[in-house]
């Protein structure tokens, strides 16, 4: 079973989640345009994005689903 299924994993949503099959366990990756803010156990994914001209730091989902 692959725990990426369900609610990606526990990675943060701006995270990509890639299974590991030797330990059933899950790797975050942040995707593009977004950095680790926290640590490599705990990935919370921080982008900038640009709105009316102005660069605005997302942080959260509710944050970044606004766009």
């Amino acid at each position: 079973l692959d725990p990426c299924l369900e609610n990606n994993g526990g990675c943060d949503v701006n995270a990509i989640c890639t299974p590991d099959a030797n330990n059933n366990k899950v790797q975050c990756t942040c995707k593009t345009g977004y950095d680790n803010i926290g640590s490599s156990s705990n990935v919370t994914c921080k982008g900038t994005v640009i709105f009316k001209g102005y660069p605005w730091n997302r942080v959260t989902s509710y944050e970044s689903s606004l766009l």
